[in-house]
């Protein structure tokens, strides 16, 4: 059903429907139901089915659109399971790595022919961002975390369903920088840079002008922006006084005050 959803989301789409407006009406007519699911996904599905449509009918186009992206995000995560190997054992086969990844059932559940909900995108989008993510701990390729951010603001623009990994990763960041201090300037500094610009981007890109200021509990909306901007910014701050943070503890209260500073806009 979420798959037959999404292909009526991006016909209304392909029939001129406003990118914001994401009333479903064949759901409880006349009256339609506002969906919660953006148009992100939307845009290579109608891409793939405006491209097969040069050369086939428009139900045979939309078949042939359900075939390939499922079997293309597929190939794209058979990719970065050899990448993420790269990452975490550089000496380890990357052959064994997508052997085993093949072997998980219950994810490629997500990418057989004609599913094409959001779910297959999201596992894309979370390996990516934790590759990234895990690369840029490394102080000499801190410039990772910013493409780190943008999957992982793409991935919450898509849906929430991310976030409490995101959440993870960003508290051991969080928790790498009490310990190491400096060591975790920079990989803090570009993420920060990052998220400053993909998080609020994201959120205008997919988020009607009229409902910026709504909160929502199952989609990207103001209270998750307000508890990114300020977790964000509260890294950025790290990273720049840590030369006066030159203590454990010191860095410890620091990134309290941090967390206090996200949870604030949540529990409002």
């Amino acid at each position: 059903t979420d798959d037959a959803m999404r292909a009526l989301q991006v016909r209304d789409l392909l029939a001129g429907q406003s990118w914001f407006d994401m009333t479903t009406w064949r759901f409880d007519p006349p009256m339609g139901v506002f969906s919660h699911w953006p148009r992100i996904v939307d845009v290579p599905l109608a891409g793939l089915e405006l491209f097969f449509r040069l050369f086939l009918d428009a139900d045979h186009a939309e078949r042939a659109t359900r075939l390939v992206l499922p079997l293309a995000l597929l190939a794209t995560l058979l990719g970065l399971m050899a990448w993420f190997t790269k990452i975490l054992a550089p000496s380890a086969s990357k052959h064994v790595a997508v052997l085993l990844g093949l072997l998980s059932g219950a994810v490629f559940l997500q990418f057989v022919p004609g599913r094409i909900d959001h779910h297959a995108p999201q596992i894309v989008l979370l390996l990516a961002s934790l590759g990234f993510f895990l690369r840029g701990l490394d102080a000499k390729e801190a410039r990772a975390m910013a493409p780190a951010s943008l999957a992982m603001a793409l991935s919450i623009a898509i849906s929430l369903e991310n976030l409490p990994f995101f959440a993870v990763m960003l508290a051991g960041l969080a928790a790498l920088f009490v310990v190491d201090g400096a060591k975790m300037r920079a990989p803090m500094g570009w993420f920060a840079g990052g998220a400053l610009i993909a998080f609020p981007a994201c959120f205008a890109a997919t988020v009607a002008p009229a409902r910026y200021l709504l909160s929502a509990c199952d989609a990207y909306s103001a209270v998750h922006l307000a508890a990114l901007a300020a977790g964000t910014l509260g890294f950025a701050a790290l990273a720049a006084f840590v030369p006066r943070l030159s203590t454990m503890r010191g860095r410890a209260a620091a990134v309290a005050v941090v967390g206090a500073a996200v949870i604030a806009p949540i529990a409002a």
